[in-house]
């Protein structure tokens, strides 16, 4: 007797489990025809469309192929097992499709050739709906290539709410020497449509997404100084542009003993951007590999001296420098991981290529930079105040 039911019990487990795996699976009844044109016709809202019984789907092995005649989309409608309950497992069984997925991919085929749609790898975190990547070469094309894009995730988010992502990208070949230029740095990426209920960090118009997606572009040209990106900005809208970037300015230190004051060593040391004690420097800006790095390429350590008053010859791709102790500085866009010092190749030593730090800066010329957002001079700078944080 006591083994009849410890036999029972072991059925009744493995008969749950059964029930239990077939949630995860998939497996399950094959939806009928009138529930799948109940459900094309009244959830997705699809009156113009053909439908036919299929084995070996892509999402379910037993499933319908339907195929909407409007959007000249095939997409597969199947039966849901939906699991629940702690301690007796209730399933619920339902009917679903990879209909707006299959749209996407549709929609996406008749977007700009610079703009890629990479589908969603299974058992990934990659998004539901895959990523759009739009790439641009100057502005006019990154403004047309975001107004395509808007249109089509629109167009999607009428028919399903869930959110669009995208990622906007600088073509390789803008730039003078795009083998020195990390590209992956002057992305900007995000959703349309909130990606949860309190999601607020998402794009609600497609002028706001343009604004966004420009920002990148316009630091690059004005940190490298790339002279075709200037001009396609208006280099008469560059002072703007940098009075506008607060998160990339950079700030000169001109009196570091009042700048630099603290009762501790640990204690951070504020530097007020007054314009009597820390200015902001209006010709150039940080290039920020990574939230908490800090560089200035070549072509953006030119103009800084040259705004500083010292002597500086020839142009932001190549140019010398003679510092106020009679030494001759040579940088190069041809140089990449080093700059020339009366002749004798100097390594920056440093991960970015054609790039000086705050250290090079100080060395080369005693200017004192700093950064809003970080605190950026430090002892190695050969201060003995500890380090400045200078804001406004």
């Amino acid at each position: 007797m006591n083994r009849s039911k410890r036999r029972g019990k072991h059925l009744l487990t493995a008969l749950l489990a059964i029930a239990i795996l077939s949630v995860f699976t998939g497996c399950g009844n094959v939806a009928t025809r009138r529930q799948v044109k109940e459900y094309v016709e009244q959830t997705l809202g699809i009156t113009n469309y053909e439908i036919a019984h299929q084995r070996g789907g892509e999402v379910s092995f037993d499933s319908w192929l339907v195929y909407d005649k409007d959007e000249d989309v095939h997409f597969e409608v199947y039966e849901t097992l939906t699991g629940s309950g702690d301690y007796i497992p209730t399933i619920t069984s339902g009917i679903g499709s990879n209909y707006t997925e299959k749209l996407v991919e549709r929609r996406a085929c008749d977007l700009p050739e610079n703009i890629d749609y990479l589908t969603p790898q299974k058992d990934s975190d990659d998004p539901e709906l895959g990523l759009f990547v739009i790439h641009y070469k100057n502005k006019d094309e990154l403004e047309t290539s975001c107004r395509a894009f808007w249109d089509c995730a629109t167009y999607i988010r009428n028919k399903d709410e869930k959110p669009i992502y995208f990622c906007v990208a600088m073509d390789t070949s803008v730039g003078t020497n795009p083998n020195s230029i990390d590209y992956s740095v002057w992305t900007y990426d995000g959703h349309v449509g909130p990606a949860q209920y309190d999601d607020n960090d998402y794009e609600d118009s497609c002028d706001t997404l343009i604004a966004n997606a420009l920002c990148p572009y316009i630091t690059y040209g004005i940190a490298y100084q790339d002279a075709a990106v200037l001009q396609d900005i208006g280099e008469e809208n560059v002072p703007e542009y940098i009075r506008a970037d607060h998160s990339n300015r950079v700030l000169i230190v001109d009196d570091p003993e009042r700048a630099f004051r603290g009762d501790a060593e640990d204690e951070p040391h504020i530097a007020r951007c007054d314009g009597e004690i820390t200015r902001r420097n209006a010709t150039c800006l940080w290039y920020r590999p990574t939230l908490s790095t800090y560089r200035i390429p070549y072509g953006g350590l030119y103009v800084l001296l040259q705004s500083e008053g010292k002597h500086v010859e020839g142009d932001t791709t190549h140019f010398t420098y003679t510092s106020d102790t009679g030494d001759v500085y040579e940088f190069s866009d041809e140089f990449l991981t080093f700059y020339r010092k009366n002749g004798e190749d100097i390594e920056t030593n440093l991960a970015e290529q054609n790039c000086v730090d705050h250290n090079i800066i100080l060395e080369i010329s005693s200017l004192y930079v700093d950064a809003i957002y970080y605190p950026y001079i430090k002892r190695d700078c050969g201060l003995n105040y500890g380090y400045a944080h200078a804001y406004e």
